[in-house]
């Protein structure tokens, strides 16, 4: 609010002195950081560095910056990032894990998305559609005569959307009397290796099913495990994986 000589004196003097404006004053000022967190297990992890990806890119055409957090092996990070959100140190919190108890997403009144896991009514969460995904599932498995058929399903505190999804896909066997094989994971798994070890624990103990049905991650290395065991895919297993990332994409076979 000056006359335009003023200004023009005050842009001359900032352009002789290579003065930067202060961001974090004008955060202060009008209340907001323009900053946003993400909080993922596991940021190099196909489906999370999708979703970082493209989350950024969203968050910065509607003018905020993102903050990534990946939280593998320091838990108390997690909480940390809601007293930062509690601080008014970010605008928003999107939360990409399953670690904390409900009560201390409820406990904060700032802007939380939950991604796949329902916190609260007060609290959004953006989600596939799970129903649709067991039925898609199902239906290609029923295509192909697949009667014995092994679902890897991960570990978590509950409220999870994606245990729709398994829960839907045994609902759907039972209906027809065909046999589902729910083979735990074990908790906290994002390391290719650790998901190879699994993958090759299903396949030599369930070594009559006819399909497994998991994430990405683990399908890749169902794929990888056949190979080696010299099983034919898909005239001997057929594989369907639950994600989509490109990692489906990058074998000598696409996976479904």
């Amino acid at each position: 609010y000056v006359s335009l000589a003023t200004k023009q004196k005050v842009q001359a003097a900032m352009k002789e002195l290579n003065y930067i404006p202060s961001q974090l004053a004008k955060n202060l000022s009008n209340k907001k950081s323009h900053l946003v967190g993400v909080v993922v297990p596991d940021v190099i992890h196909p489906f999370f560095a999708t979703f970082v990806k493209a989350i950024e890119k969203e968050l910065y055409e509607h003018g905020y910056m993102t903050m990534v957090c990946s939280t593998l092996g320091r838990e108390k990070v997690e909480l940390e990032y809601l007293q930062w959100l509690n601080r008014q140190t970010m605008d928003g919190l999107i939360m990409c894990v399953h670690t904390l108890e409900i009560e201390d997403y409820q406990a904060t009144s700032r802007p939380i998305v939950s991604l796949d896991r329902f916190l609260s009514p007060n609290i959004p969460m953006v989600s596939s559609d799970h129903l649709q995904a067991a039925h898609l599932t199902v239906e290609q498995l029923r295509k192909n005569g697949c009667k014995k058929v092994v679902q890897f399903s991960g570990t978590s505190k509950g409220n999870i959307g994606a245990d729709t999804f398994v829960e839907e896909c045994a609902h759907l066997f039972v209906e027809e009397q065909e046999e589902l094989i729910i083979h735990p994971m074990p908790k906290h798994t994002f390391a290719l290796e650790e998901y190879f070890k699994v993958a090759q624990e299903a396949l030599d103990k369930y070594p009559d099913a006819q399909a497994f049905i998991g994430t990405d991650m683990v399908i890749t290395q169902c794929l990888k495990v056949a190979w080696k065991k010299g099983i034919q895919i898909p005239e001997q297993l057929k594989l369907i994986a639950y994600d989509g990332t490109q990692i489906t994409q990058m074998g000598p076979l696409a996976i479904s």
